[in-house]
Protein backbone atom coordinates (compact mmCIF):
# COMPACT_ATOMS: atom_id res chain seq x y z
CA UNK A 1 0.00 0.00 0.00
CA UNK A 2 1.39 3.37 -0.94
CA UNK A 3 1.74 6.47 1.85
CA UNK A 4 -1.10 8.06 -0.16
CA UNK A 5 -3.03 5.36 -0.15
CA UNK A 6 -2.42 4.68 3.30
CA UNK A 7 -3.55 8.53 3.95
CA UNK A 8 -6.80 8.36 1.80
CA UNK A 9 -7.28 5.49 4.27
CA UNK A 10 -6.60 7.01 7.93
CA UNK A 11 -8.39 10.18 6.39
CA UNK A 12 -11.80 7.64 5.55
CA UNK A 13 -11.39 6.19 9.43
CA UNK A 14 -11.10 9.42 10.52
CA UNK A 15 -14.20 10.89 8.82
CA UNK A 16 -15.89 7.58 10.19
CA UNK A 17 -15.23 7.92 13.59
CA UNK A 18 -15.74 11.51 13.66
CA UNK A 19 -18.99 10.93 11.69
CA UNK A 20 -19.95 7.57 14.86
CA UNK A 21 -18.49 10.31 17.32
CA UNK A 22 -21.45 13.31 16.55
CA UNK A 23 -24.43 10.05 16.19
CA UNK A 24 -23.50 9.00 19.53
CA UNK A 25 -23.29 13.06 20.92
CA UNK A 26 -27.04 12.96 18.97
CA UNK A 27 -28.17 9.57 20.45
CA UNK A 28 -27.09 10.52 23.70
CA UNK A 29 -28.92 13.85 23.51
CA UNK A 30 -31.96 12.11 22.42
CA UNK A 31 -31.99 9.55 25.89
CA UNK A 32 -31.69 12.67 27.81
CA UNK A 33 -34.39 13.97 26.56
CA UNK A 34 -36.50 10.92 26.55
CA UNK A 35 -35.54 10.70 30.06
CA UNK A 36 -36.78 14.37 30.72
CA UNK A 37 -40.11 13.29 29.10
CA UNK A 38 -40.52 10.04 30.85
CA UNK A 39 -40.20 11.38 34.57
CA UNK A 40 -42.58 14.65 33.56
CA UNK A 41 -44.79 11.88 32.21
CA UNK A 42 -44.35 9.70 35.47
CA UNK A 43 -45.47 13.16 37.22
CA UNK A 44 -48.20 14.06 35.68
CA UNK A 45 -49.39 10.16 36.45
CA UNK A 46 -49.03 10.27 39.54
CA UNK A 47 -50.62 13.72 39.79
CA UNK A 48 -53.50 12.09 37.67
CA UNK A 49 -53.43 9.29 40.14
CA UNK A 50 -54.11 11.45 42.65
CA UNK A 51 -56.77 13.51 41.33
CA UNK A 52 -58.70 9.94 40.94
CA UNK A 53 -58.46 9.14 44.05
CA UNK A 54 -59.29 12.42 45.45
CA UNK A 55 -62.32 12.28 43.43
CA UNK A 56 -63.32 8.62 44.03
CA UNK A 57 -63.02 9.85 48.17
CA UNK A 58 -65.52 12.37 46.56
CA UNK A 59 -67.93 10.14 45.19
CA UNK A 60 -68.03 7.81 48.05
CA UNK A 61 -69.06 10.44 50.52
CA UNK A 62 -71.53 11.64 48.03
CA UNK A 63 -72.70 8.32 48.10
CA UNK A 64 -72.77 8.15 51.42
CA UNK A 65 -74.84 11.14 51.80
CA UNK A 66 -77.32 10.38 49.70
CA UNK A 67 -78.00 7.23 51.41
CA UNK A 68 -78.01 8.99 54.74
CA UNK A 69 -81.22 11.46 53.04
CA UNK A 70 -83.01 8.11 51.81
CA UNK A 71 -82.77 7.07 55.13
CA UNK A 72 -84.61 10.29 56.22
CA UNK A 73 -86.89 10.71 53.35
CA UNK A 74 -87.86 7.00 54.51
CA UNK A 75 -88.30 7.66 58.29
CA UNK A 76 -90.27 11.35 57.51
CA UNK A 77 -92.63 9.66 54.97
CA UNK A 78 -93.12 6.62 57.76
CA UNK A 79 -93.91 9.43 59.89
CA UNK A 80 -96.01 11.21 57.56
CA UNK A 81 -98.28 8.21 56.89
CA UNK A 82 -98.45 7.36 60.42
CA UNK A 83 -99.74 11.01 61.23
CA UNK A 84 -102.09 10.62 58.05
CA UNK A 85 -103.08 7.08 59.55
CA UNK A 86 -104.11 9.01 63.22
CA UNK A 87 -105.84 11.83 61.66
CA UNK A 88 -108.15 9.70 59.67
CA UNK A 89 -108.77 7.65 63.33
CA UNK A 90 -109.31 10.68 64.77
CA UNK A 91 -111.47 12.03 61.72
CA UNK A 92 -113.48 8.63 61.62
Amino acid sequence: MTDDELRLNIQSLHAACHGLFEASQRHDAQIAENGTYLRALAQTAEQTLGSIKRREQIADDTLDSIKRLERIAAAHQDHFEDHERRSEDVEG
